[in-house]
């Protein structure tokens, strides 16, 4: 949910082993913690498109977009894509998804602070003007509003961190650092 705790791998199993050992048979896990944190990518982008999926239970994409024209070009060429927005008349898959599935992508595994506040808050309003009748909002149409797409390509949770190429960098600046590591990093 909205502002829960940073959430990893071992506290997760923790909770349940401790759960367990106390004879509580009616806990179970929240394996949507685990997929979204399996959700991470190198590019966080893509990384986030996993976590909607999870979210939604369907393959989700980012719409095809036309960007506005270098103005170095020629004009004749940026007469033809004048604008930047999605591309009109592409099929795009359908997938609705609901506010509270929406904000838990956004706030899976940050602090609860101010500033994620009002994002969740800016997100709302951009879920609350693209809904449907059913409480649904179609997750292509978030993911061209220039808000929301904003917003999501700035979630910092499903970036994967490279742990062995920074140690690899950290190693390479300071030699003693490599002296104290005891196995081969190749």
């Amino acid at each position: 949910g909205v502002g829960k705790e940073i959430v990893d791998y071992t506290t997760l199993i923790k909770q349940w082993y401790q759960r367990r050992v106390r004879g509580d048979e009616n806990y179970t896990i929240d394996y949507t913690d685990f997929l979204l944190l399996f959700s991470a990518d190198p590019d966080p982008s893509i990384g986030v498109l996993k976590a909607l999926a999870v979210m939604t239970g369907d393959q989700v994409e980012w719409p095809q977009y036309i960007e506005t024209p270098d103005p170095s070009k020629e004009v004749e060429q940026a007469s033809s894509h004048s604008t930047t927005g999605a591309v009109e008349n592409m099929p795009i898959k359908s997938a609705p998804i609901q506010l509270e599935q929406l904000l838990r992508v956004i706030s899976f595994n940050r602090i609860p602070t101010q500033s994620l506040k009002l994002v969740i808050e800016e997100m709302s309003a951009v879920f609350n003007e693209v809904q449907s009748e059913d409480g649904t909002a179609d997750l292509s149409t978030i993911l061209v509003h220039p808000k929301s797409r904003e917003i999501i390509l700035r979630i910092p949770s499903y970036q994967l961190v490279d742990y062995r190429a920074i140690l690899l960098e950290t190693i390479s600046q300071d030699t003693k650092i490599a002296e104290r590591v005891s196995q081969p990093l190749v």
